[in-house]
């Protein structure tokens, strides 16, 4: 496995944080997650998840396994993840996976962006209003900005202010890395976005894993 995550400053200020061995178990579920979605004996194993067994997890990262199921507790506890577990091995999704992971870009890049977007930025001052030139104030990934609004063009979606407000509710009520929701709503085609529609489909695939 190669490749490189980010490591949030917060994570001193996370409860368990002195806990050796419960941070040792969320910093090494952090390297062992897929980073992208995966199939896994016919299931779709989402990003943010990953497959092992108690006797596996506790032999990577050096503990014994009554260690480290206290602390797993902590990390559920805490509301860091949560999981689904048959007699022979569990799936372990980390909740906070989108908002930990988030696709920043570095400052020359971000000035490049700001440097395309002042056109469409510009739309807003004579009182016309744009979604375009509003996605891309608050963030979002040009090129997906661009394809989306092309999406709701398709399905007659109305690009009002007021639609745009709603869908940023949404976005902040899922929390999740803003980019990859975006990306979620181009490649599915949805002129809109619900926050329990994504929690709807791990919901799913709990179930299917539970039924494998």
């Amino acid at each position: 496995m190669s490749g490189w995550i980010k490591l949030h400053k917060t994570l001193k200020d996370w409860e368990w944080y002195d806990d050796h061995n419960a941070t040792r178990l969320l910093v090494h579920l952090l390297v062992s997650v897929n980073y992208k979605d995966k199939e896994w004996k016919g299931q779709t194993i989402k990003a943010g998840t990953y497959v092992t067994s108690w006797e596996n997890l506790a032999k990577e990262i050096g503990l014994s396994v009554k260690q480290t199921r206290v602390a797993m507790d902590k990390l559920e506890r805490s509301k860091e993840v949560a999981r689904y577990a048959t007699n022979k091995w569990q799936a372990i999704t980390l909740i906070k996976w989108d908002k930990l992971q988030c696709e920043d870009v570095d400052n020359g890049k971000q000035q490049g962006k700001q440097r395309a977007t002042t056109k469409e930025i510009k739309e807003t001052k004579n009182n016309t209003y744009s979604f375009l030139a509003s996605l891309l104030e608050h963030g979002f990934d040009e090129k997906l900005s661009r394809e989306w609004v092309e999406v709701r063009k398709q399905l007659k979606a109305v690009n009002t202010e007021t639609a745009f407000n709603s869908f940023m509710a949404q976005v902040q009520k899922h929390g999740g890395d803003k980019n990859r929701i975006l990306r979620t709503c181009v490649e599915r085609s949805w002129k809109g976005f619900n926050a329990n529609w994504l929690e709807q489909e791990n919901d799913r695939l709990l179930t299917a894993l539970k039924n494998n």
